[in-house]
């Protein structure tokens, strides 16, 4: 598959983990479409964090900053 499908596809779960109730389930589809390549995610910020914590706690952080 092409890495740009696969990159818009962790897009979708990641934009889905964000506003779910249970975001536990899209988390697994994102690392398993991204592959590690978190290049989807333009912020730089955003993906420092991935680097240093992992996807599970941008989403957290995410998720906590769209409830205010």
């Amino acid at each position: 598959m092409e890495e740009d499908i696969r990159q818009y596809i962790a897009q979708l779960f990641t934009d889905s983990a964000i506003y779910c109730s249970n975001p536990e389930r899209y988390i697994q589809e994102i690392i398993f479409w991204s592959k590690g390549n978190y290049a989807f995610i333009q912020n730089r910020l955003k993906r420092l964090i991935i680097h240093l914590a992992g996807i599970k706690q941008l989403i957290r952080m995410e998720r906590s900053l769209k409830r205010e």
